[in-house]
């Protein structure tokens, strides 16, 4: 009999039921299914399904993965002693790779649970070491191309425009919170070379969270926000109130990074205060094109300026130092 049950999350998604049968199909029977429905935030929800597991070992799978047939079967053969969480990466049309299924030792849960946090499945991993269970990055290497290598299924969600802005605004808030890992270089790597139909909004909105300092569990269901509503409204008007300003940050070095983003940060207020969507929309693609630390921070300044319904100086140098705190030496994309 299997040792691994699977811990389906879903708070109403009308693809529950496809996760569901991915689970099905796998070469490596689970003994039980736990669906736990309606329970948020993301903590708890996770906490609850946990506390009915009854084998060993449990996967939590999300509503909106589609896990490969030998997902389980490979995190379990990976699950030795000591090893408290195996986790692989998934495929995702927006961002290519992502995190992520997780496999947990059950008994990780009569310790430690997890936690109200704004990264709540990360800090379970350094919680978890700290009692002397370690967290593994599964790979693989065969079965896949190149580009989806060490992927383990696919996360699918409708990626409907207040979606992507509601998600990658939480990832935006996420990379602050760990940016030590890398985790700003690579959203913004993926997002830069996305050619997804959310993927200008997801930029957007992943700039946008970068200035925002939650430390809660945000991980709930995703309601219809007046940012999300007039951004959305905003890019569908491609061609009225054009604007001549531009950004050129090919000559900024450190010293003039805040003078490139404070005039970012302008055109950012303009283009909304004129419903200017062309004039924005042609600037970030010049300066995703460019490249480099300079056109980086245009763009942040830019895409954070849109929620601002006028230019004031003090703002714009608030908003400098804190996106100074977790700037990397070199480019971000």
């Amino acid at each position: 009999m299997s040792d691994v049950t699977a811990v389906v999350l879903s708070i109403g998604e009308a693809y529950t039921a496809r996760a569901i049968a991915a689970v099905e199909r796998q070469t490596l029977p689970v003994a039980e299914t736990v669906v736990v429905r309606g329970v948020s935030p993301f903590h708890r929800a996770l906490n609850s399904g946990a506390a009915r597991v009854r084998t060993p070992l449990f996967a939590q799978v999300d509503a909106d993965m589609i896990l490969d047939a030998t997902c389980l079967e490979e995190l379990r053969a990976r699950m030795s002693d000591g090893i408290g969480l195996v986790s692989g990466l998934l495929r995702d049309p927006v961002v290519g790779r992502t995190h992520g299924v997780r496999l947990y030792r059950t008994e990780c849960f009569e310790r430690v649970q997890i936690r109200d946090s704004i990264s709540p499945d990360m800090d379970f991993g350094a919680d978890i070491a700290r009692h002397g269970w370690i967290r593994l990055h599964a790979l693989r290497y065969e079965g896949r191309p190149a580009e989806e290598r060490h992927t383990f299924g696919d996360h699918r969600p409708d990626y409907t425009p207040h979606y992507a802005f509601c998600k990658f605004l939480l990832e935006g808030v996420r990379c602050r919170y760990r940016w030590r890992e890398g985790r700003v270089v690579r959203i913004f790597q993926r997002l830069r070379a996305s050619d997804h139909a959310v993927a200008t909004i997801a930029l957007i909105a992943v700039s946008h969270g970068l200035f925002l300092r939650e430390r809660r569990d945000l991980l709930v269901p995703y309601e219809q926000t007046p940012e999300s509503d007039w951004l959305e409204a905003f890019l569908a008007t491609a061609n009225g109130g054009e604007m001549a300003a531009g950004v050129d940050p090919t000559e900024a070095t450190d010293p003039d990074l805040k003078a490139c983003f404070r005039q970012a940060y302008r055109l950012g207020t303009e283009c909304r205060q004129r419903g200017a969507a062309s004039t924005f929309l042609a600037q970030l693609h010049a300066l995703k094109a460019q490249g480099g630390l300079g056109s980086w921070i245009a763009t942040i300044g830019m895409c954070h300026g849109l929620f601002d319904d006028h230019y004031r100086e003090a703002a714009a140098n608030e908003a400098f130092a804190s996106l100074a705190e977790i700037l990397w030496e070199g480019a971000p994309w």
